[in-house]
């Protein structure tokens, strides 16, 4: 073989490998629960907000199917609020002192859920917001509000 077809072969291979590796991606749908509409409170179990900032809780529901996996962990998902995005509190592994479930932790296969509860302090001003997934899958969720 001469040169010239070694470089196409292997050319040919590198781009079989590249679109391939898009082929495995999933697809994962997160859906804010409430109708997008968080719940607030100014204590969490044994966390109190920060004078000026309140707690806002937010339900998710999220469910994958692919043949990847797609991580969740409740710091992987932010709130954006003005431009900012805000990270979970350490409040959100106390939830069930206000009678509610934190989203787990673990990994999604093809037809995986989870569904729970992440606490974000956030300025007081309770302006609208929106989540964000900043986990490192190279999943791009599509999000809606139920």
């Amino acid at each position: 073989m001469n040169k010239i077809s070694c470089t196409v072969i292997c050319l040919i291979g590198l781009v079989m490998i590249l679109c391939m590796d898009g082929l495995g991606a999933g697809t994962a749908t997160i859906t804010t629960l409430n109708n997008c509409h968080g719940s607030y409170f100014s204590t969490i179990g044994g966390y109190k907000a920060s004078d000026g900032n309140i707690f806002l809780v937010v339900g998710l529901d999220i469910s994958y199917s692919g043949s990847d996996t797609f991580s969740v962990d409740p710091s992987f998902f932010s709130a954006t609020i003005n431009n900012f995005d805000w990270k979970s509190s350490p409040a959100t592994y106390d939830l069930s002192a206000i009678g509610l479930n934190r989203l787990p932790t673990g990994t999604l296969r093809n037809g995986g859920k989870a569904t729970g509860y992440v606490a974000y302090e956030v300025p007081g001003s309770r302006d609208s917001f929106r989540i964000v997934y900043t986990g490192w899958d190279s999943v791009q969720p599509s999000y809606r509000c139920g």
